[in-house]
């Protein structure tokens, strides 16, 4: 008796702790970039890269004659339509669950995103802190195809790009559907724009893509308007600022960083008032004006400027905003959502033209710390100095 029972609890450990359906590693194809576009037809490609471990450097600072990962693609009329497809052509059991990137064409993004936003959120196996990107003036299968020679694999690049400039990781696929399933602020998402020119990666960041309820691109900010926006919504770490300075004849260039923003909304009656204000320390990096600035009054002069010049630039970015595409992407309704819950009530109802009638001020205040080891340029003549 007791020799069965032993045997039965032993038959029990193998079926309890066994993994039938398990796949080894070595029979898997990690794919740590994904892509799709939309084609003429109306079907969709899916386009993937795939990291190829026997050619992957095997340790710090080595480096392999191979290439270390390969593209596939897949046709279908959805996402896993297309990537059943691609599976057909691949000896591995295709793996997303290291993904780092997504990458989605322009006429896919112009057309929209709901159609193929679904399935990321649904299967398990993907990470919802990918980073997501749309290309600019191309499709993800001219992203995907483009080698990058510092990274192992190229799809890696852009993730490490937006890192560099001082971007705080909000622009994955989580990020996003939170913003689209929310009623105060409009989806944005990172634009790349392809450069064929260009033999070392052929790419640079352009911006923002910005998106309206139905999850279509309906504009885009540049690059310097969109750090700003940025900045506005508390997701920038460190910005640097080139202004000219009539004063001085000529430009200065500031490093900034501990950048902060507080947008304080104030509503009168039916009158809504949006108050931007935004701080920061800085650091001179570039002295091309005639000013010593070793001198406090010349130093509170670049400040002055500094400060009035961003104030300008971010409001106009605003006011441009409002005007061509009446969509929130500052989260001025959730500030709004938060202080005046019952006015936002009724303001929900209609806020993109809400939004765009809102009355902004904006107010920066940048504190110059330090000018560098020299007041006025080096090479300036001393009777071309203005100390005062």
């Amino acid at each position: 008796m007791k020799r069965t029972a032993s045997m039965m609890i032993l038959f029990s450990l193998f079926v309890i702790t066994g993994c039938w359906d398990r796949v080894e590693l070595n029979d898997r194809a990690i794919m740590l970039g994904w892509g799709m576009d939309i084609l003429e037809d109306g079907s969709y490609r899916g386009v993937a890269q795939f990291v190829v471990p026997s050619t992957a450097p095997k340790a710090e600072g080595g480096s392999s004659k191979d290439q270390p990962y390969f593209v596939k693609t897949g046709i279908g009329k959805n996402i896993l339509d297309a990537a059943e497809d691609m599976q057909r052509s691949n000896s591995r059991r295709e793996f997303a669950g290291h993904r780092r990137a997504i990458f989605l064409g322009k006429r896919l993004a112009k057309h929209g995103l709901r159609e193929v936003i679904d399935e990321y959120s649904r299967n398990s196996d993907l990470r919802l802190r990918s980073d997501v990107f749309i290309i600019k003036n191309g499709e993800a299968l001219d992203m995907l195809n483009r080698p990058y020679p510092l990274e192992v694999v190229p799809s890696v690049a852009a993730i490490k790009a937006h890192e560099i400039i001082g971007i705080r990781p909000e622009t994955t696929l989580r990020d996003f559907l939170i913003a689209a399933s929310g009623e105060e602020s409009s989806p944005t998402l990172p634009l790349l724009e392809l450069i064929n020119n260009d033999h070392f990666g052929g790419w640079k960041l352009a911006g923002i893509a910005i998106f309206n309820e139905q999850l279509k691109m309906i504009g885009n900010l540049p690059d310097k308007e969109a750090k700003l926006r940025r900045w506005i919504i508390g997701g920038l770490k460190k910005k640097t600022l080139s202004v000219s300075m009539p004063e001085g004849k000529g430009n200065f260039v500031v490093d900034t960083v501990q950048l902060k923003s507080k947008i304080q909304p104030v509503i009168n009656g039916k009158k809504v008032q949006i108050n931007v204000m935004l701080s920061g320390k800085g650091v001179v990096r570039e002295n091309n004006t005639n000013l010593d600035l070793s001198e406090p009054k010349n130093l509170r002069l670049l400040e002055e400027t500094l400060n009035k010049e961003v104030e300008k630039s971010t409001l106009q970015m605003i006011k441009k905003v409002q005007k061509n595409l009446g969509t929130d992407i500052f989260k001025f309704g959730t500030t709004i959502h938060r202080q005046y819950p019952k006015e936002w009530k009724t303001l929900k109802k209609n806020w993109s033209e809400e939004f765009a009638k809102i009355d902004v001020s904006v107010k920066v205040k940048i504190n110059v710390q330090r000018v560098g080891i020299t007041g006025p340029p080096t090479w300036l003549p001393k009777k071309e100095i203005k100390k005062k």
